[in-house]
């Protein structure tokens, strides 16, 4: 099991596949030459019974190269890669911090407003979290529990555009793909809250029916709405596309799943409390949060793991429907790394010049009465 840094997996894989006809050759040419070393020693060689300890000995010798080539070249491949996030939250008035250009906070922030403003039972547990250092325990696990839903719901939702988004651009032939909704995902839909309430179907939330009765009496929309605001809420249809015969599962440590004929993708949010450091002067000037002691800035731990089955890269075609892998793996770390995101802002060059105006604009003090 590999941990890379390139963010190109699939293509990198299906690269090196093209190295294998000069893997080939190179081996016909060297299996030649042993062939003919092999023939001068077998005259020079005198035992018995050698023609049955030279056959053993070819046998063995082809097996063992030709398993090891195959297992090498066409086994499973197996690459992990870790995401490093970062959310602000005010201690005091128990809030995620809402960051511009960074759309997963920014995300996370709207999502949990949106739950609670709906959702009363979401309302009295984010109520009772704490991440204050003298909270209790089961506060501060609630509270870590809330937030590794969301991130997963994030991740969920920024898939699902993305791969909706790829298929449509790409214009793969529909006969290729199955379509799964939110009633092809129990297992998902029963352990995220969130994705349970945003998915839910407009004429069963209360806030949905009353805007639509006030505006049109009733009248259902004309085609498919995929995302809906009102009074706070949020409506989000969901749907996954994906290559025929593939499937969405969660299993029992709490990775989501997606299993195809050719690759698998899983991936969990790990957010466990501990502590991140921001630049220099960024909750400063860039968030204006001046109280330090009020705001804390905390890890989000995303573990992503992809695999290319048994023999995939024996099948020549097919792979047009599958070529969304790499772009999705860097449209999650786009959205979600804090490196990413600092690289964005450029933050190092912006403070230097935030830092020479303050400088130039604050006057000195002359010391005169």
């Amino acid at each position: 099991m590999a941990d890379i840094k390139q963010k190109k997996v699939l293509s990198e894989f299906l690269s090196n596949r093209g190295n294998l006809i000069e893997l080939i050759v190179v081996a016909i040419i060297l299996g030649t030459g042993i062939e003919f070393l092999s023939s001068s020693l077998y005259a020079k060689i005198n035992i018995n019974h050698k023609n049955l300890y030279f056959f053993i000995a070819g046998v063995l010798s082809c097996l063992l190269s030709i398993g090891f080539f195959f297992v090498k070249f066409f086994g499973i491949k197996k690459v992990n890669k870790n995401i490093k996030g970062f959310l602000i939250i005010d201690r005091e008035k128990n809030e995620i911090i809402s960051i511009d250009n960074y759309d997963y906070a920014r995300t996370l922030e709207r999502n949990l407003k949106a739950a609670i403003a709906e959702d009363k039972a979401i309302k009295i547990d984010w109520e009772d979290v704490s991440f204050k250092y003298d909270t209790t325990k089961e506060k501060r696990q609630k509270g870590l529990r809330i937030i590794n839903e969301l991130t997963e719901y994030y991740i969920l939702e920024t898939m699902s555009t993305h791969l909706t988004d790829f298929f449509n651009l790409n214009n793969i032939d529909k006969g290729q793909l199955i379509e799964l909704n939110r009633n092809d995902i129990p297992s998902i839909l029963l352990s995220n809250q969130f994705l349970e309430l945003f998915s839910k179907p407009m004429e069963q939330r209360a806030a949905f029916k009353e805007e639509r009765k006030s505006e049109n009496g009733d009248k259902k929309p004309i085609g498919k709405v995929v995302a809906s605001f009102s009074k706070g809420a949020i409506f989000q249809h969901f749907d996954f596309i994906l290559p025929k015969d593939s499937q969405i599962t969660k299993d029992k440590d709490g990775y989501i799943i997606i299993k195809t004929k050719r690759l698998t993708l899983k991936y969990k949010s790990k957010f466990a409390g501990m502590g991140s450091v921001c630049p220099l002067g960024y909750e400063e000037y860039y968030l204006n949060l001046k109280d330090h002691r009020k705001y804390a800035t905390y890890q989000v731990d995303i573990e992503l793991e992809f695999e290319l089955k048994f023999g995939a890269l024996l099948m020549r075609n097919g792979w047009d429907t599958y070529n969304w892998v790499d772009s999705l793996l860097e449209k999650i770390e786009k959205e979600i790394s804090k490196k990413e995101y600092f690289d964005k802002i450029d933050w190092d060059k912006a403070y230097v010049i935030i830092k020479a105006t303050k400088d130039k604009t604050t006057v000195p003090n002359s010391g005169l009465a």
